[in-house]
């Protein structure tokens, strides 16, 4: 299993998304961060198991829930999480 680093633009989209959902829904919240951190695991365990990017070279994509979305690279000794992405608002990396 690779070591997981997540970017300050990551950890700071993540923050706000979960903050903005339990504001609406706690459980909701709850259920995507137990679903982010199962699927954190099986990138660690299997990093090239998610599709690559077609317009960022060396970067992959993870669906987390329809409306979310990380983006992450291997590296050589870790998996860097490079965002965490609303899906609605179209964001690219």
């Amino acid at each position: 299993m690779l070591a997981v680093v997540w970017s300050q633009r990551a950890q700071r989209n993540y923050a706000e998304i979960i903050e903005n959902l339990s504001g609406k829904s706690l459980d909701a919240a709850i259920k995507l961060d137990e679903k982010t951190d199962k699927l954190i695991r099986q990138i660690s365990a299997f990093p090239f198991s998610f599709q690559a990017s077609d317009k960022k070279p060396g970067y992959r994509k993870c669906v987390i829930a329809k409306h979310y979305s990380l983006v992450y690279e291997v590296r050589d000794k870790f998996v860097y999480i490079v965002s965490y992405l609303d899906n609605r608002l179209g964001q690219e990396v």
